[in-house]
């Protein structure tokens, strides 16, 4: 069958141009419709429920929160797979869930579920509840100067502003920096001329230096 196809494919000239046109038509047809990414985009099937407890251990993140979460979301149709972390102020579960069903549906009835639990600690902030995406960095750029790391980071959280107002940019950050912190220093003879110890200013430090809210300001505009 394939010998006559060919035989006849070769005695008909006018036949072979014709496929030799559309498979180059087809290709340049590709060319320009086809996606091209370096890594592709794709949808992970889980879902993350996060819970934060300020200045609870991990028992306690256990018993309060991450037990109360599995119990509540065990039964949902739809979910492959469990796993939750207790760690120090925090706790995180990750739902995965089974091939071929809608996440969107089952990231809600997760949501529902985790809302219904009256029994979470006091001081347990609201759950998060989110589903995991895969996200891959499109362009890096490197700031380097000879300039203060301070002042090297305010210029870069300056493009990062300037970044996100382009247009079909919706994601930004900033890597490779230290966290903004206030360096006291003091005079040892200060502290022996006024018999003050280290110990005494590290406490008034400690209870006087607190993150408190300020509030919302509200105005007409």
């Amino acid at each position: 069958m394939y010998k006559n196809f060919l035989r006849s494919l070769f005695g008909n000239p006018v036949l072979a141009n014709i496929l030799m046109i559309l498979i180059l038509l087809c290709g340049v047809g590709g060319y320009f419709s086809m996606i091209r990414e370096s890594f592709p985009r794709f949808d992970l099937e889980a879902v993350s429920v996060s819970v934060k407890y300020p200045g609870a251990d991990p028992k306690e993140i256990e018993e309060g929160i991450t037990i109360k979460i599995e119990e509540a979301i065990e039964g949902i149709e739809g979910i492959k797979n469990i796993k939750t972390v207790s760690k120090e102020g925090l706790c995180v579960a990750t739902i995965e869930c089974k091939e071929h069903t809608d996440i969107r549906k089952i990231k809600d009835k997760i949501k529902n579920a985790v809302d219904s639990i009256t029994t979470f600690p006091v001081k347990a902030e609201n759950p998060s509840i989110t589903q995991i995406e895969f996200r891959d960095a499109v362009c890096s750029i490197v700031l380097w100067g000879d300039l203060p790391e301070f002042e090297l980071k305010s210029l870069a959280e300056e493009y990062k502003d300037q970044i996100l107002h382009l247009p079909g940019i919706s994601q930004a950050s900033i890597s490779g920096t230290r966290d903004y912190e206030v360096s006291i220093d003091i005079d040892e003879a200060v502290l022996r001329k006024y018999n003050i110890s280290f110990d005494t200013v590290a406490k008034a430090l400690k209870e006087n230096g607190l993150n408190l809210s300020a509030g919302t300001l509200k105005t007409k505009y």
